[in-house]
């Protein structure tokens, strides 16, 4: 720290007003230094206040010191040297006042610049949002809602084949528990029984597969309801393949021990009543 830093630190510890410390500050300094100090340098040690009030306080003393200064080249009798310093010091201070003064103007001028040129940004980006037409929120909400329908039409398909698959599984079981009764009596009765035990099984295995795969499908509201159809459709042609089958299967137990076995522990089931008339047949 410099003699004129403590100086300066010393003097305002006894002040508190903004601009008695400016003056303190150009006082000090134009007796260390035969110059005033500038804005920035003010406001560094006295560590407050904007730069145009300091501008403001240092411009009234230059003012105050220019008039004091007049008045003692009114006086009589003055050395002409004496006067020259004088007339000399007010011009140096009259042009170093004119500088600041230029200096903090110029300063405000750009700091209202940028703020005109943000506000003119703000402006267009607002113009651009507003840029969004009307129409365009209509078509907007008119693919929702197109979307939210196709939703609800699968989620009616998928209920649709979920209520399927729970008639097949309740047909699946019944055959199977019959299948695991009879084919305990004769081998060959109980390798049919098995055989159509696990076709069933694996009628149910592709079924749920199928369900499965419709249920994660239906999260996407794009699918469209023709997919679900087809979809649909598949599993009603897969039903008819498994009821084919197990006609089958009835058709060739018709003529074995094993039907009238069935037909007389079972006689309420349907796989009981069509054995029944294919026997009367025979």
């Amino acid at each position: 720290m410099t003699p004129l830093d403590t100086a300066i630190a010393q003097r305002l510890s006894n002040l508190t007003g903004r601009r008695e410390r400016v003056f303190a500050v150009a006082a000090l300094v134009h007796e260390a230094t035969g110059s005033l100090p500038s804005v920035t340098q003010t406001r560094t040690y006295i560590g407050s206040g904007s730069n145009t009030d300091i501008h403001k306080d240092l411009q009234v003393y230059r003012d105050q010191q220019a008039q004091r200064h007049a008045r003692l080249l009114d006086l009589p009798e003055l050395p002409e040297s004496f006067v020259q310093s004088l007339e000399s010091l007010a011009k140096g201070l009259w042009e170093q006042s004119a500088t600041e003064a230029k200096a903090t103007f110029d300063a405000e001028r750009q700091a209202w610049a940028e703020r005109i040129q943000w506000a003119e940004k703000g402006r267009a980006d607002a113009e651009t949002l507003q840029s969004i037409t009307f129409t365009e929120r209509q078509e907007a909400v008119a693919a929702r809602d197109q979307a939210q329908t196709q939703r609800d039409a699968l989620q009616i398909s998928l209920t649709d084949l979920t209520d399927k698959f729970n008639q097949v599984s309740t047909t699946l079981t019944s055959v199977r528990e019959t299948a695991e009764t009879d084919r305990r009596l004769l081998t060959i009765e109980g390798d049919a029984a098995r055989y159509a035990e696990n076709l069933m099984q694996r009628q149910v295995a592709s079924l749920e597969s199928r369900v499965t795969d419709l249920t994660q499908r239906l999260d996407d509201s794009h699918v469209l309801e023709n997919v679900a159809q087809q979809r649909a459709n598949h599993l009603e042609t897969e039903l008819a393949r498994a009821d084919g089958r197990i006609e089958e299967l009835l058709r060739q137990l018709a003529g074995t021990p094993l039907a009238k076995e069935t037909v007389k522990r079972h006689p309420a089931t349907a796989q009981a009543q069509a054995l029944k008339r294919r026997l009367g047949k025979r």
